[in-house]
C-alpha cells in the first residue's frame, strides 16, 4: 500500500498528475472504509438469530418512559426496531385470511406474549421513584404516568408488526403451586394498594386498545404464555416473542422462541439463544434451566432448591448431567464422576434425603406449565390476531381521551392507519 502512494517512478515535479492521483486514492480509501463501516454496523445490527431490539430517544433511566408534567415533554417513549425479515414473516400471515390460517400452519405467524403483570410492576416501582416534578399528572390531578408507560409499551410491540398479540394476566388469590407449597412467594411484601387499583385501568386500557387479553383462574401468567407459545410453535408454525423480563421463560427459548425484555431508557432487547449460550458460558441449554433453578433456587419466589448449590456448581453438573434426576440418581449411588464435581458438602447435601426432596421439589414449582387444559387457552389461536377495531378505534380514543394520553393516542392510530 505504501508504494501504491507513492510509486518508485513518480515524477516528483509534475504537482497536477500528483494531485489528481492523490484526490482519486483518498476518494477510494474513504469509500472503502464507508462500506467497512457500513458493514460492520449491519453485522452487529443482525447478530443474533431472532435480531436484537434496540431502543432510541434514550433520556431516562427509569423503566419504560415517563413525562414531565410541567414542559410537556413526549418524546421519552418504548421504542422497539424490528429487522426485515421478521416484519415480512408478520406482513405475510397478517395479509392471509383467518380461513387460510386455519388450513396452513407453515404461514410464518408472529406471535408476541406479554407477561401482563410483570410490566404494570415495573412501570409502578419506576414511577414511584421519581420526583414529583417529573410525574405526569393529569387535569383532573390523577397520575397517569404508569398508564402513558404501559400503553407506549403495547404500541412498541405492535409496532414490530406481530400477526397475533394477547396479554396474559395472573389470576387473583392462590395457585396450584401455593398447595405444592405453602410457602411459595411467602417472602414477598403485600402488593400496594395503589398498585391494585391501577390493574382494572390497565385491564381497561389494553382491552380499549383492542388487544386481548388472557386470564385463568388458579393459573399464573408464565403458565398461560407457555401453553400458547407452544401451541403456537406446533398449530400454527408460528414465531414466538414472549416480553417480560422474567427468568423463568428461558426455559422455552428454542429456535421460535424468545424473549423481549424491558430495560431502563424505554429499551427492549432480544434474549435469545445465542445470549442464553453466553450468559451460561455455553455448558447448558434452555431446556436445562428448570433444573438449573431447581438446584440453585430462586429467591424471588422463594423456591429453596439445595442448599449450598451455586450458578457455578449447577453449570458444572448439568454438563455432566441432563436432569435433576440423573444428578441426583448419580448421588444415591455415589457415583466416581459425582464425587469429582462440586465440594463435599454440595456432594452431601445432594445426597440427603433433605436435598433430594427439595431439588424435586423445586423443579415442580419453577417449571411452566406447557399443556394446561383450561379453554380460554385451548381455543382458536386466530383469536388473538391483531386487526383494525370494529369500531374504528372509538373505544380506545375515549379511553385516551378519558386519562388524557395524547401522545398514546397518536402512535396508537399510526398503528392501525385510523384517522379520527
Amino acid at each position: 500500500m505504501r508504494d501504491e502512494v507513492m510509486p518508485h517512478n513518480f515524477p516528483a515535479t509534475n504537482t497536477l498528475v500528483f494531485y489528481m492521483y492523490y484526490q482519486t486514492l483518498t476518494t477510494k480509501m474513504f469509500s472503502l472504509a464507508t462500506t467497512r463501516r457500513m458493514m460492520l454496523a449491519r453485522r452487529n445490527y443482525y447478530s443474533s438469530s431472532f435480531h436484537t431490539a434496540v431502543g432510541k430517544k434514550k433520556t431516562s433511566s427509569s423503566s419504560f418512559s415517563a413525562l414531565n408534567n410541567n414542559n410537556n415533554n413526549e418524546n421519552n417513549v418504548v421504542v422497539l426496531v424490528e429487522d426485515d425479515d421478521y416484519d415480512d414473516d408478520a406482513r405475510r400471515e397478517s395479509s392471509s385470511s383467518s380461513s387460510s390460517s386455519n388450513s396452513n400452519t407453515n404461514n410464518n405467524g408472529h406471535i408476541v406474549l406479554v407477561d401482563g403483570m410483570s410490566f404494570l410492576f415495573r412501570a409502578f416501582y419506576g414511577f414511584q421513584a421519581r420526583s414529583d416534578a417529573t410525574k405526569l399528572i393529569n387535569s383532573k390531578g390523577e397520575d397517569v404516568g404508569v398508564l402513558h408507560a404501559y400503553a407506549h409499551a403495547m404500541c412498541a410491540l405492535l409496532e414490530s408488526k406481530p400477526s397475533h398479540f394477547a396479554v396474559c394476566f395472573d389470576s387473583k388469590g392462590k395457585t396450584f403451586r401455593h398447595e405444592m407449597f405453602v410457602d411459595y412467594k411467602a417472602n414477598r411484601p403485600p402488593t400496594p394498594e395503589a398498585l391494585i387499583a391501577l390493574i382494572p385501568k390497565v385491564s381497561e386500557l389494553v382491552e380499549a386498545m383492542a388487544i386481548e387479553t388472557v386470564k385463568v383462574s388458579g393459573v399464573e401468567a408464565d403458565d398461560i404464555i407457555g401453553t400458547l407459545a407452544t401451541r403456537s410453535v406446533t398449530e400454527k408454525g408460528f414465531k414466538v416473542s414472549i416480553a417480560s423480563p422474567d427468568k423463568d421463560f428461558c426455559q422455552l427459548l428454542n429456535e421460535n422462541v424468545r424473549m423481549l425484555r424491558p430495560g431502563g431508557g424505554g429499551q427492549f432487547s432480544a434474549f435469545t439463544l445465542r445470549e442464553f449460550a453466553k450468559t451460561h458460558e455455553e455448558l447448558i441449554q434452555p431446556e436445562q434451566f428448570v433444573d438449573f433453578l431447581a438446584l440453585v433456587g430462586d429467591s424471588s419466589d422463594n423456591v429453596p432448591g439445595v442448599e449450598g448449590v451455586g450458578p457455578k456448581t449447577a453449570r458444572k453438573l448439568l454438563n455432566k448431567y441432563a436432569n435433576v434426576d440423573a444428578i441426583l440418581e448419580a448421588a444415591k449411588n455415589g457415583e466416581d464422576e459425582f464425587e469429582k464435581l462440586g465440594t463435599k458438602k454440595v456432594r452431601e447435601a445432594l445426597k440427603s434425603e433433605k436435598g433430594q426432596k427439595s431439588a424435586q421439589l423445586s423443579r415442580k414449582l419453577v417449571e411452566i406449565r406447557t399443556k394446561l387444559s383450561a379453554p380460554d387457552v385451548n381455543g382458536d389461536l386466530d383469536a388473538f390476531r391483531v386487526t383494525t377495531p370494529d369500531d374504528y378505534g372509538r373505544k380506545a380514543m375515549d379511553c385516551f381521551e378519558r386519562y388524557e394520553l395524547p401522545s398514546a393516542a397518536d402512535r396508537w392510530k399510526a398503528i392501525h392507519n385510523i384517522i379520527l
